[in-house]
């Protein structure tokens, strides 16, 4: 199978911090299943809401997303920043992007959506753009509110997830492909 006949995932990408280690989560999703899986997180979302926080949410709405989230047809990378790199936000993310890209070409990623922070997806654009072009891999990427792409939902879910470990952890496990260190 030559690289242009294989399946290209679209992965959609949030953060995720526990004391002093910093998650970054990349939900990937087949292009063929774009649409299914937007339509069934909006769906599945509480009633009058464009958006859930995950970790602003009771357990039973956590419970309910997660349940759908798994049942959709999605792969996990989730890139950890420890210790020194961990208290520093931003050279934690900078270092999980570093980390995460990597694993993204090797899947075939051809789409890369961040959740927005604003002014500060400047630095992660830099960051995209040496590190791509270091890889030499061409990989369209954007910035995004949650509310505008639901499909940020499934990162940030999946992230808070891993990072609880226990059973909100074991939840998540089948849907890991790769756990990096930065």
């Amino acid at each position: 199978m030559t690289r242009e006949s294989r399946p290209s995932r679209h992965a959609f990408v949030d953060e995720s911090r526990r004391g002093d280690t910093y998650y970054l989560t990349a939900a990937l999703v087949l292009t063929k299943d774009l649409g299914q899986c937007s339509k069934a997180i909006r769906e599945g979302l509480p009633k009058g809401r464009r958006r859930a926080h995950f970790s602003r949410e009771g357990d039973r709405i956590r419970k309910q997303i997660i349940d759908l989230s798994c049942s959709l047809p999605t792969d996990l990378i989730v890139v950890v920043a420890y210790g020194e790199c961990g208290t520093d936000e931003e050279r934690a993310r900078q270092a999980c992007l570093r980390a995460l890209l990597p694993e993204l070409a090797r899947r075939h990623v051809v789409t890369l959506v961040l959740d927005s922070r604003g002014e500060r997806d400047q630095r992660d654009r830099q960051t995209l753009a040496r590190t791509l072009a270091k890889l030499r891999v061409d990989m369209h990427y954007s910035h995004r509110g949650s509310k505008d792409e639901p499909l940020l939902g499934l990162a940030d879910a999946f992230g808070w997830c891993f990072g609880a470990g226990k059973r909100w952890g074991q939840q998540v496990a089948p849907h890991i492909v790769s756990v990096v260190k930065a």
